[in-house]
């Protein structure tokens, strides 16, 4: 029986790469591995899980001419777990757009990258009604909602609207109303994280409709690296002035990679720290005119220049988890 591909997910990042095509080193930092309910779907259908360094295959068996699967002539969803494998990625990558999300990447129609949503899962809490009822009764939560959370009321007639406290995490509403009963029980339902296992960054889902098969589509989901001001602090002789020291950069296709004038630093936590392994030196700082982008290749012709004259041909770049901060000491 031959096994045919149905869909293909590729992670693309262009902290390693500018290119369409899947990204090998990020699986040293991100890797794409299936939830235990895609997994027995997998054995369900007879499926093959193939993975690859930054892609993965999903592949069904094909009976006959006709080209034939297990899978059902409906909608089947398969979800995959994106796990963090190392910390270093939330370094290097825009996450700015995820912020206060549980992301979900999902099939846009026929665009292969995949969309970005928020995923969201339901926590129901049970109440009572007490016996001190009033217009604003107080039920304290079990969970902790979503941002702008919406809540949902069953078993009360008519039906409330809950006002919500984030810092108490509890909801109030008006209980005095006659047909509420001493005792009653209701449910509170409310949006909230989905609970992903440890080290789960978000989730990618391919929905498969079995009557309508098209296979080898090829889905990829795509990161952006993080920009940020870089800032050079230099360690140099007391006998330099700003004026001596200057940094200067080739140009580049992508970014202008431009360089402010140089100033004396005499106060502040890294101030303090280098003075007091240097206490004879001055220290300088020359920062970027505009957040420049990280890259897992170092940009070269970034110079350190003394009086004009270059000192240093390539100054290494800042790495991303020291948040765009590189020292140099040009004092011994």
């Amino acid at each position: 029986m031959n096994y045919q591909h149905l869909f293909s997910i590729a992670v693309l990042h262009n902290y390693f790469s500018g290119s369409s095509e899947a990204v090998p080193a990020i699986n040293q930092y991100l890797t794409l591995s299936p939830t235990p309910e895609c997994a027995q779907l997998i054995k369900q259908y007879r499926l093959k899980l193939h993975s690859a360094p930054g892609k993965l295959y999903l592949s069904s068996p094909v009976r006959d001419e006709a080209q034939k699967t297990f899978l059902p002539p409906a909608n089947v969803t398969f979800d995959f777990y994106i796990k963090v494998q190392h910390p270093a990625f939330f370094y290097f990558t825009d996450t700015q757009s995820l912020q206060g999300t549980a992301p979900r990447f999902v099939v846009d129609g026929a665009n292969p990258e995949l969309s970005l949503e928020n995923d969201e899962a339901t926590a129901v809490d049970l109440f009572n009604i007490p016996e001190q009822r009033g217009s604003d009764t107080s039920f304290f939560l079990q969970n902790k909602p979503t941002a702008s959370p919406t809540f949902g009321v069953i078993g009360l007639d008519p039906v409330p609207t809950p006002a919500y406290d984030a810092d108490l995490n509890k909801i109030t509403f008006d209980t005095s109303p006659v047909t509420y009963e001493t005792g009653q029980a209701f449910q509170l339902s409310y949006p909230i994280a989905p609970q992903w296992p440890p080290n789960v960054f978000g989730l990618a889902s391919i929905t498969l409709d079995g009557s309508s098969l098209t296979f080898d589509k090829a889905y990829t989901i795509t990161f952006s690296r993080k920009e940020q001001q870089w800032n050079y602090y230099i360690v140099a002789p007391n006998t330099l002035l700003p004026a001596n020291l200057t940094i200067t950069a080739d140009a580049d296709s992508e970014s202008s990679w431009a360089f402010g004038s140089t100033t004396e630093i005499l106060t502040g936590e890294l101030y303090d720290r280098l003075k007091g392994l240097y206490p004879e030196a001055k220290i300088f700082n020359i920062a970027s005119t505009a957040a420049l982008p990280y890259q897992s290749k170092a940009k070269k012709g970034i110079k350190l220049q003394q009086d004009s004259e270059t000192i240093v041909n390539n100054l290494p770049n800042p790495a991303p988890q020291n948040e765009g901060v590189g020292i140099l000491n040009i004092y011994s």
